[in-house]
Formats: structure tokens, C-alpha cells, sequence
């Protein structure tokens, strides 16, 4: 079963011309979590891994472990691989920008320019195609339990972080991205409630308003009404990049370390590096 899946993903690279491709676990939005989210990696290696990435060419594959992508063993293995073809077809690389983050796209880029040339193609993403039902995953009903949550409470925390982005970054508003964040500004971090899986989401914020993207079905009818009582509207998970392109502040805060690169050509206001300690 996996020769096959990793085959599959070679018919994909072929047909679009592709050096290699590099399939990651490198967002939360691509890890599984109580298995609840989509994981590629696992699926195509037939299991959970513990790596970090899975690097194809047309004929071998790296695995490679870490808690942060290893660019630099990325780039040296694939320049070997372009050697041993012998400088011949595409120098391009496959990865999908969703899964990867900005810093790792920046590092990439850089890294792969310097071994022959190579470039980095950040919207390869042909698991559409084959694995075909990777989306029920994210839509499966998982209820988030709001008992210990409280529209006071969450209108306080989201006032702790709008305090931070102004005094620290002078930022309108952020995009946060990661789960744990997310949980915490929902209420979700009570020792009591610790079982709690948060689904797949991000969380948008400027200065007067916010919106949670998720699924709809991660919601029951209470969670729903705490959160409309909080100030925190609700919107469909794949309509984060619409939500970015209607974001209205002047400015707004990233971290290049959890943003999906993917995200970043919906932006259209002033982009801020920075980081939010909760």
C-alpha cells in the first residue's frame, strides 16, 4: 500500500514536471492530533512518524526527523539527486505551500538556488487526487466543550493579545495559527478540560472584531453562542484566505515560524514579523 501511495505521488511529480517533492508535517494544520487532522506524511509512509518531512525524487526517498524542517540536509540531498540525473530535466521541487511555513519557504528557496539552481514550487499539492476522502477527516463532528469557558473570559484573553500586538509590534490585528494559542484564547486550556481536541482552525483578529475559521460541524449550538457573545465570529475553515483578503486594519502581525506560506498572497495590508507570547 504505501509503494503504491509514494508511486501515485510519483505520477503526480512526473506530470508536472518535477525534480522531486517534499510532503511535510510542518503546520498544525497538516499534524495529526488525536487523529483529527489531516496527516499526510503518515498516510503516505503507511503510519504515524516521527519525522519532521518525506522527501520523493523519482526514484529514492529521505526521511527526515526533527522538530524543525532540516533545510539544509533537504538541500543537500536533493542536490545530489540533481547531479546524479546528470543535470538533466527540471530543477524545479514540489511542495505545498499550506504545509510549510514562511521562514522554511524563505530557507528553502535560498538553500536550493545555491546546489544547481533549483527552484522551489510552493502550490503542489496532488493529494486531492490521490487520497481521495483526506477532508472527511477535518469534517468529522468534534464538539468542543465551552463548559469552562466564558464570553467574559474569552473577551478578556482577546484583550491581553490586542494589548500585546499594540504595545509590542504597534499591530492592528494577527492571523493566529496555532492550535495550542487558539485554545487558550477560547478558554480550552482548564486542566479540567484538558481532554478537549480543539478542531482545525485559525483565528483572525483585528483591533475591534475577530473570526474563527473552522468547520462548522466542529461546533455545537453553546460553543457557537459563547463565542457570538464574545465578539468572535464564525466562519467556514476554507475561507481563511477570503478573511485575509477582506482583513481592513493597516497592519498585520505574522509569524513567519507558524504562517503557512500558502496564506500570504491573500494578504494586502502591511505584514509585521513577530511573535505573541501567551
Amino acid at each position: 500500500m504505501v509503494k503504491e501511495r509514494i508511486e501515485a505521488l510519483r505520477e503526480s511529480m512526473k506530470s508536472e514536471h518535477l525534480l522531486a517533492c517534499i510532503v511535510t508535517n510542518g503546520t498544525a494544520h497538516d499534524k495529526v492530533s488525536g487523529g483529527e487532522y489531516r496527516n499526510t506524511l503518515g498516510w503516505l509512509a503507511g503510519h504515524d512518524v516521527a519525522a519532521d518531512a518525506l522527501v520523493v525524487s523519482h526514484d529514492k526517498e529521505l526521511l527526515v526527523a526533527g522538530t524543525r524542517l532540516d533545510v539544509q540536509m533537504i538541500a543537500d540531498w536533493l542536490g545530489e539527486q540533481l547531479e546524479a540525473n546528470e543535470w538533466k530535466g527540471s530543477t524545479e521541487v514540489g511542495v505545498d505551500g499550506m504545509c510549510v511555513s514562511v521562514s522554511d519557504v524563505e530557507a528553502l528557496t535560498t538553500e536550493l538556488r545555491k546546489r544547481g539552481g533549483m527552484t522551489l514550487r510552493t502550490n503542489f499539492d496532488p493529494f486531492d487526487r490521490i487520497w481521495k476522502d483526506w477532508k472527511k477527516l477535518m469534517m468529522e463532528p468534534r464538539k468542543i466543550d465551552m463548559r469552562f469557558a466564558s464570553p467574559e473570559l474569552i473577551r478578556g484573553r482577546m484583550e491581553k493579545v490586542r494589548r500585546i500586538l499594540r504595545q509590542r509590534y504597534h499591530a492592528d490585528g494577527m492571523l493566529m495559527t496555532r492550535m495550542e494559542d487558539i485554545a487558550w484564547v477560547l478558554g480550552l486550556d482548564d486542566e479540567r478540560n484538558c481532554f478537549t481536541k480543539l478542531p482545525v482552525s485559525y483565528l483572525l483578529i483585528a483591533h475591534d472584531k475577530s473570526t474563527l475559521f473552522v468547520y462548522a460541524t466542529g461546533l455545537s449550538a453553546d460553543a457557537l453562542s459563547c463565542l457570538l457573545e464574545a465578539g468572535i465570529s464564525v466562519d467556514e475553515y476554507d475561507r481563511v484566505g477570503k478573511g485575509l483578503q477582506d482583513y481592513f486594519e493597516y497592519n498585520i502581525l505574522v509569524d513567519p515560524d507558524q504562517m503557512p506560506f500558502g496564506l500570504m498572497k491573500y494578504i494586502k495590508r502591511i505584514v509585521v514579523r513577530g511573535t505573541v507570547d501567551l
